[in-house]
């Protein structure tokens, strides 16, 4: 199977192992898988865009997910940018004079299910 146009994938390409490792996709989309010698599959890349746009990167070993995802030279959302990183702020507040101040220490306590037994 080289096409899928239910599934609107344009073309379909297999490795030695006969193990799909790429897909054309519409609106210049594009999926490719990394496997093993054994056919395990250790890395998958997902091009959304030209090649500038942007780039999901998910890592898999030993049954974990790691994604990464890069913006190449295209300005996301201050929102999108803050929740890359868990329950941080900015240590510095900016005013209209460029002024620095800092921000008021505020004690956060999230509950966790660690100690319990």
């Amino acid at each position: 199977m080289t096409t899928m146009p239910d599934k609107k994938i344009d073309a379909i390409a297999y490795n030695h192992l006969n193990l799909p490792n790429a897909f054309v996709l519409p609106r210049n989309q594009s999926l490719s898988y990394t496997y093993r010698a054994d056919g395990v599959k250790i890395a998958k890349r997902n091009m959304i865009g030209s090649p500038k746009a942007s780039t999901v990167v998910t890592d898999y070993l030993d049954g974990f997910q790691y994604s990464q995802k890069t913006d190449n030279g295209l300005i996301g959302s201050r929102e999108a940018m803050d929740s890359d990183f868990a329950f941080e702020r900015e240590a510095f507040e900016v005013d209209e004079v460029i002024e620095l101040r800092t921000a008021p220490p505020t004690l956060e306590i999230f509950p966790t299910l660690e100690g319990f037994y």
